[in-house]
């Protein structure tokens, strides 16, 4: 009896020391938690961005950490899909309307300027069709009068896929003379590996570098803003978090001209749904350490999809990792002095009014 009481008390004490804290963001009615891009300014406020689509309409709130309470809060007309912000100034934003492809200035929620990025876009060589795909883990980066923005890419069962060193992977809008560039070629494993609707990105910027982080494995990318350079660090692919979903096509097999078109929106579909993904890369410069978060895809798991915490050093060696249940989501998880902040659906559910971040030290 003595030692099953112990055996209890380590458990509990090992979950108390996981979660330490707790951050309570306090929402305006009929808003809610699945937030687009969200990030923590000046070390106490919470900033992030939410669309209500119905209206077309696109709100951009301040929440003070310390007490919770929204703070401040733009509203901005007649936009269709914006996940993505850069903040110049308190009333000034940049936003990226995903739904037409366009960089859109805004001062206090008014359109001042709007440059056309994706509109004139035929499918390049490489025969991969480039798109903004979940721009709240890849945001819009900003370094020396030019935003960049990573690409996802689309390929359809007509189209042949071929190796290319045209610059198709990112690309870049000068916010002066409006210029739209491209920037980097595809890296090789494009070529090699197709992951269909996997083929996507996370990304952040430290310093004069945006870090690129594949949805399917943690292959890591580097962009040198200053350069243009695009590098691939040598990592440990024995690592079982290196490579974390199967492609759906590799090099002998890419020719899929002999598939319909719905055959083929099938299989990627069915792909999707049966491999894990990771869907961001977070830095703390606390810990000067990234986190990768991993959605575990189990079909005969009929609650939420649990998640895996990846930590990795500053070369992106793998640390550590840890599982959390499924009581958490990945929506506006942010990190502080005190660790990492991770959404508790569970305790949303029960209201609605409130978002309760538990906080982890990994």
């Amino acid at each position: 009896m003595f030692l099953k009481i112990n055996l209890f008390l380590i458990l509990l004490l090992s979950i108390n020391q996981f979660c330490i804290a707790q951050y309570k963001i306090y929402l305006p009615k009929n808003t809610g938690y699945n937030s687009g891009y969200a990030t923590v300014i000046n070390h106490n406020q919470y900033v992030r961005i939410f669309n209500k689509q119905s209206k077309k309409q696109v709100f951009i709130e301040f929440y003070d950490l310390t007490t919770g309470k929204l703070v401040n809060q733009l509203a901005i007309n007649n936009l269709n899909l914006v996940e993505s912000f850069y903040l110049e100034s308190n009333n000034t934003f940049w936003l990226f309307d995903e739904g037409k492809g366009t960089l859109i200035k805004t001062v206090d929620g008014v359109k001042k300027q709007e440059i056309d990025v994706f509109g004139n876009i035929s499918i390049p060589k490489s025969g991969y069709y480039p798109y903004a795909g979940d721009m709240k883990w890849s945001p819009i980066h900003f370094y020396k009068n030019n935003f960049y923005l990573i690409n996802s890419f689309d390929r359809t069962a007509k189209n042949t896929i071929k190796r290319v060193t045209d610059k198709e992977f990112i690309q870049s809008v000068n916010i002066l003379t409006k210029k739209v560039g491209n920037k980097a070629p595809l890296p090789w494993l494009f070529f090699e590996r197709d992951y269909g609707m996997m083929n996507k990105f996370s990304s952040l910027r430290k310093e004069n570098l945006i870090i690129i982080a594949p949805n399917f494995s943690n292959e890591i990318f580097l962009f040198n803003l200053e350069n243009g350079n695009l590098i691939s660090p040598i990592l440990d692919n024995k690592n079982k978090y290196y490579s974390i979903a199967e492609p759906l096509l590799t090099k002998d097999k890419f020719d899929i001209s002999g598939i319909s078109e719905q055959d083929w929106s099938i299989k990627m579909e069915q792909h999707f749904k049966n491999n894990n993904e990771y869907i961001n890369i977070i830095y703390d410069p606390y810990k000067k350490q990234y986190y990768r978060t991993l959605l575990i895809k189990d079909p005969k798991l009929k609650k939420e999809t649990p998640l895996e915490i990846i930590v990795l050093d500053e070369d992106f060696a793998f640390v550590k990792a840890k599982k959390l249940n499924s009581d958490y989501n990945p929506a506006g998880m942010f990190v502080t002095e005190k660790g990492i902040n991770i959404l508790n659906y569970t305790k949303y559910k029960e209201n609605s009014d409130i978002l309760i971040f538990d906080t982890f030290k990994l």
